[in-house]
């Protein structure tokens, strides 16, 4: 009877050591474990869906944000792109149609009556007609140096516009309303050899007016500095 109670009181023995080891077993090591009733289990499940929804929302803020600043940099360059295209637009416009002052190579036309080849006055005025230069002349000039490619034309100074007038009166010539007396410099700004070329040929109005003896002369120029239109600019008839 002693024996066996000797064996359970070892048993017990046993079983309690064991218990005190396992729960010691963890003295040493860094990870705790937290036993958690029903209801602290629950709040803590709470909490951490509500900090997950929290880092959610902030993670959308800071995208919208990062857009928003996107915007802001990449849309301003963008709108400063387009103002400046427009603005670039505007400037080849006024070039184009003669608002704006330029300059670049080209030829530079000297002419002058023939008239003053002359010694004594001839008794037919057909030959001082012929002798001298016309408006007709002069547009007929110009719009042979259109067709060789000039970009930019004047006259004694004068911008020439799409719609400039080219008037005789006595002495002078009117453009864009402007008197202004001979002898004519006609400045043509583009391809230099193109222009001369032209108007050198055989069938050219420049050959035409050389044939009755109106002196003229082509100068190739590296650059010529045309000013802009400076008169009315307004244009009331047109919508």
């Amino acid at each position: 009877m002693k024996g066996r109670n000797l064996k359970v009181m070892t048993f017990l023995m046993s079983v309690i050591i064991g218990l005190l080891v396992v729960g010691n077993i963890n003295i040493n090591n860094d990870t705790k474990y937290i036993q958690l009733s029903t209801k602290e289990y629950q709040q803590a499940y709470a909490e951490r869906n509500q900090l997950l929804s929290t880092i959610s929302k902030l993670k959308h803020s800071n995208d919208e944000i990062k857009n928003k600043i996107n915007n802001y940099t990449y849309g301003g360059k963008q709108d400063e792109k387009i103002l400046e295209d427009m603005k670039q637009e505007i400037d080849y416009n006024k070039m184009s149609i003669g608002f704006a002052a330029v300059k670049g190579p080209g030829v530079k036309i000297l002419l002058s009556d023939g008239v003053d080849t002359l010694t004594e006055k001839p008794k037919d005025d057909t030959l001082l007609y012929v002798k001298t230069l016309h408006d007709n002349d002069m547009m007929k000039l110009i719009n042979e140096l259109k067709l060789a490619g000039a970009q930019a034309i004047a006259i004694n100074g004068q911008r020439v516009l799409p719609n400039s007038e080219i008037l005789c009166g006595w002495a002078f010539l009117n453009i864009n309303g402007v008197k202004t007396p001979g002898p004519f410099t006609v400045d043509a700004i583009g391809d230099k050899d193109v222009l001369c070329s032209v108007l050198e040929r055989n069938d050219s109005y420049v050959k035409t007016l050389r044939n009755r003896d109106i002196s003229v002369s082509i100068h190739k120029e590296g650059e010529l500095h045309i000013n802009g239109y400076s008169g009315d600019e307004s244009f009331n008839n047109l919508k």
